[in-house]
């Protein structure tokens, strides 16, 4: 079994609400980002055994609801980037902290049919490594849902401007309407080819089931992005989120079933099928956070979530199966990163209060 060092982030005043999340820096500091109640956002850094808060002032307030977090990255600068949903507008909008400690805040284009900021959903978030070409390091990246449209939205930088492709276009299904293209949007970088592995639910009204779409994208200046693109049918209509990693030729994704009240993990075998195996059976709705240990070699996925009032912490054993763990009581959704050392680092809510937890190992 694991070990885990349980820490409050949040002061016993200060109240939380919503999502968070959780990156370490090449430093091996832990960062959160969260809500306050108010709906201003917020980081916390855990520097020298204490935690340090940072309130976004001058930001945009957050829309508040569970599904959408602060979405935090670290630069290889160190200056931290967010991706915030505007409470009201429900535009997406892209912060840095600059040099002078100031705050930049710019809003993203997500309309695919006008090319300017529209209402989005789904937001997946991630810095552009650079390690294969270096004049993209850091540079932003977002896939999400046109709420305009109910397709899959790609921005990023390119050459100093922000460029906004289409990705998937939802089905027309005639006088029932359309789908939607990107439910449950999530992605990551795989360092060492510099490509994105994508992923997202494409749902149906009526009956129909939804399908699970897994796509690559190899080059950030193209706009001919998804022509590989692979679709799978899923047994249900409902999925509530997913969550990816990705290295070489691997990739696993979890996900929450609503319908089977199941958390699942997913991954791509050597056919190019998918291969699908029950982690913990869950009450209701599901936000998994997926990241793995091994720094180096094959992935060990390890999977945080909240379930029936519980944080669990799922580890995959190879040849075993999935091990889960009970760590403490929590109301919200939790958020997995690991540092450089394989040391899991978990922050979640408990109704209004922010933790943190270190996963020591066995």
């Amino acid at each position: 079994m694991s070990a885990f060092e349980l820490e409050q982030i949040s002061d016993p005043d200060q109240s939380v609400r919503g999502q968070c999340s959780i990156v370490i820096d090449r430093d091996d500091v832990p960062h959160v980002a969260y809500t306050l109640t108010s709906g201003m956002a917020a980081i916390a850094s855990r520097i020298d055994d204490a935690w340090q808060t940072e309130e976004l002032g001058t930001g945009p307030l957050v829309t508040p609801q569970d599904e959408e977090r602060v979405l935090l990255q670290i630069a290889s600068d160190g200056r931290p980037h967010v991706a915030i949903i505007e409470q009201g507008t429900r535009e997406l909008i892209h912060g840095v902290r600059g040099n002078d400690s100031k705050w930049t805040f710019t809003r993203v284009p997500t309309n695919l049919f006008f090319l300017e900021p529209g209402g989005v959903a789904h937001v997946a978030f991630a810095l552009h490594p650079g390690n294969i070409t270096p004049a993209f390091r850091d540079t932003p990246q977002f896939l999400f849902q046109d709420q305009f449209s109910d397709s899959l939205g790609y921005a990023r930088v390119v050459d100093n401007q922000m460029r906004l492709t289409k990705g998937l276009a939802s089905t027309d299904l005639g006088d029932a309407g359309n789908s939607e293209a990107a439910n449950a949007v999530s992605m990551a970088f795989d360092e060492g080819s510099n490509s994105i592995r994508f992923t997202c639910v494409e749902t149906f009204p009526s009956q129909i089931p939804a399908k699970l779409r897994v796509g690559r994208i190899n080059d950030v200046t193209s706009d001919e992005l998804f022509p590989g693109v692979r679709s799978f049918n899923l047994s249900t209509r409902f999925v509530s989120a997913t969550s990816l990693i990705t290295r070489g030729s691997e990739t696993w994704i979890a996900l929450g079933d609503l319908a089977a009240q199941s958390l699942t993990s997913v991954t791509l075998n050597s056919d190019g099928n998918l291969d699908f195996e029950a982690v913990s059976p869950v009450t209701g709705r599901v936000v998994p956070s997926l990241a793995s240990a091994a720094t180096v070699g094959s992935l060990e996925p390890q999977v945080a979530f909240v379930n029936a009032g519980k944080l669990m912490f799922a580890q995959r054993i190879r040849l075993e199966g999935w091990n889960v763990e009970v760590v403490d009581n929590a109301r919200g959704v939790a958020a997995l990163a690991f540092d450089r050392q394989g040391g899991g680092h978990i922050a979640y809510t408990n109704d209004t209060q922010l933790r943190y937890v270190r996963v020591t190992g066995e």
